[in-house]
């Protein structure tokens, strides 16, 4: 193009030629700001732009072996918060449907919740999950708090929903986790609790209902967890779910 503009030799040609030069510099550095590539402050890892209950957010690209984030929105500030929780009478279960990335079918996946107004810890202080977490609900993990239930409540729960120890191939190695009723393929975690804009019930958009059991305990115990505190928009799970 540069050539093109020399062999005809128009009047102002050398300022056209610096002009295309100019601009095509300007696009160099838009794209090279754009493809500018951000690492984790914590494993040294790329961190990418994801999708998640709060929005958009960087997250690690080592996940899950590295749960570092950094927000996009400026309402969302987030940090890990350990709490032990007190659980006396019975565990609340928080379960809906989502399409197997295998099969195609729709599977029922699930987690422990912590609820507003419910939730205490091992001091008997009510735990205020709505004004620190930003919901109504919070879901647990299995493969974060299930080896750590008394061996008899993880018999119970395995009698109602289909939760395995399976190999994970991001993690490398086994851990529990809900799987496919039809076929049995690990549904990971992911895109369950985390980036939940693929399908999953727990995504704050989903129109997906939601189906919360009860299940009675008959000797109390303690669970330690690692809680995500974040500020954000006012989200409730509860006007969701269908008895």
């Amino acid at each position: 193009m540069f050539g093109l503009f020399k062999r005809k030799k128009q009047k102002n040609g050398n300022d056209k030629v610096r002009i295309i030069s100019q601009a095509k510099e300007v696009n160099i550095r838009k794209n090279e700001n754009f493809k500018e590539e951000r690492y984790c402050p914590q494993c040294h890892s790329k961190l990418v732009l994801r999708n998640g209950m709060y929005g958009e957010f960087y997250g690690c690209s080592n996940f899950p072996n590295c749960r570092y984030t950094e927000s996009v929105e400026p309402y969302v500030d987030s940090s890990i918060h350990a709490e032990t929780i007190y659980f006396y009478n019975h565990l609340n279960i928080l379960s809906g449907k989502r399409e197997c990335f295998s099969c195609k079918k729709k599977t029922t996946v699930s987690g422990l919740v912590l609820i507003e107004g419910e939730t205490i810890n091992e001091n008997g202080d009510e735990v205020d999950i709505l004004s620190w977490h930003g919901y109504d609900m919070y879901i647990l993990p299995w493969s974060e708090i299930f080896e750590k239930l008394p061996n008899e409540i993880q018999r119970m729960i395995q009698m109602k929903y289909q939760i395995k120890k399976k190999y994970s191939k991001v993690l490398k190695q086994k851990h529990y986790a809900n799987v496919c009723e039809h076929r049995g393929c690990l549904q990971g975690d992911n895109y369950i609790y985390f980036d939940t804009g693929h399908g999953s019930p727990f995504d704050p958009d989903s129109k997906e209902f939601l189906r919360l059991e009860k299940i009675s305990i008959n000797t109390p115990f303690n669970l330690d967890v690692e809680l995500l505190e974040t500020i954000s928009p006012r989200v409730y799970y509860g006007k969701r779910i269908k008895y």
